[in-house]
């Protein structure tokens, strides 16, 4: 998804009253990343297990770039590979990606690149 500067896009993805959602990646019989977003673009995801990302590039789960903003509030990110860098978060170094992690965990996660098991960062922002 994206969107240009003067006009921001956003998303919330949460679980509701009836319990925590799980969202489940491809796993290994998969080779794309779950979610990417570029361009100003403003994702937040609460309450949820997102697991299971697989994909031979950067960013199981997550790939952010081009000043959009990630934000992930009691999160569990397990099960993810990538054959690039970042196993479940890959903050790219087009431009100024953010991030904000808030009671999140990271479990099982694997990557074959030379750079961040389970989140890789460059010319980004972190907050926490």
């Amino acid at each position: 998804m994206s969107s240009s500067a003067s006009e921001t896009k956003s998303v919330t993805i949460k679980s509701g009253p009836g319990g925590r959602i799980t969202l489940q990646g491809g796993g290994q019989t998969s080779n794309f990343g779950m979610f990417e977003f570029y361009d100003y673009f403003e994702a937040t995801f609460m309450d949820l297990d997102i697991t299971n990302g697989n994909t031979d590039g950067d960013g199981a789960a997550f790939e952010v770039s081009g000043y959009a903003q990630l934000t992930l509030i009691d999160v569990t990110l397990s099960g993810h590979s990538a054959g690039g860098d970042g196993g479940a978060i890959f903050l790219s170094t087009y431009n100024a990606a953010g991030l904000v992690l808030t009671s999140c965990s990271f479990t099982d996660i694997t990557t074959a690149g030379s750079g961040g098991g389970a989140l890789y960062a460059s010319a980004c922002k972190i907050y926490s």
